[in-house]
Order: structure tokens, then sequence, then C-alpha cells
């Protein structure tokens, strides 16, 4: 990945790989999250007490409805962009396709 990323596309990628810690281990560990999203843990704590202060996580790091709404739109935002050629950087787009292609929000 190239160039700084975004507040929240590392808010993106933290819900992401807390859904698949909860998907794949029953759990979720914040150290794997934080190599996985490619954070020092100091930053991945301070990224985990915002996302919790604006509701879209909470204490248990379980994502809450507003956390699952900001996931399929950014996803689907993320994806549209791709495919106008808009996008500066590369993001895991496998990600916000299956996003799009599995969420369904009323």
């Amino acid at each position: 990945m190239t160039g700084k990323r975004h507040k929240f596309q590392i808010y993106f990628q933290i819900l992401d790989e807390i859904q698949r810690d909860y998907l794949t281990e029953g759990t979720v560990k914040p150290a794997h999250v934080s190599y996985k999203v490619g954070v020092p843990y100091v930053r991945l704590k301070r990224y985990l007490e915002e996302m919790e202060k604006i509701d879209i996580i909470d204490e248990t790091l379980r994502i809450t409805e507003k956390g699952e709404r900001f996931l399929f739109e950014y996803g689907r935002m993320m994806d549209f962009l791709s495919r106008m050629g808009m996008l500066k950087f590369n993001i895991p787009l496998e990600i916000s396709i299956k996003l799009v292609q599995t969420t369904s929000l009323n």
C-alpha cells in the first residue's frame, strides 16, 4: 500500500479484522488486530477508544449496529470509487466487495 491511510480506512480495517476474529476464533485478540492492520499496539488502543466513543464498537470489542452500517457504507463507497478509477491507493477491495454482496441493511 502506498501513501498515508486515512483514519476511516484504518477504522474499516480494524472493524474487518474484529469481524474476522469473531467469525473464526469466537473472540478478538487486540495484538492480532494490531498486526493484521499494521498499526502499533499503542496506536490501536487509541483507535479502539475513539471507535468506542463514536459507538461503532462496544467495550467488549463487539461491532455495534452503527459499526455494521459503517462497514457496509464504507465498503460500498470504496467499491464504487475503485470501479470509477478514482482511488489513489489500493485497499483490500475483496473485503469491501464481500461486504457489499453479503450485507443487507434495511
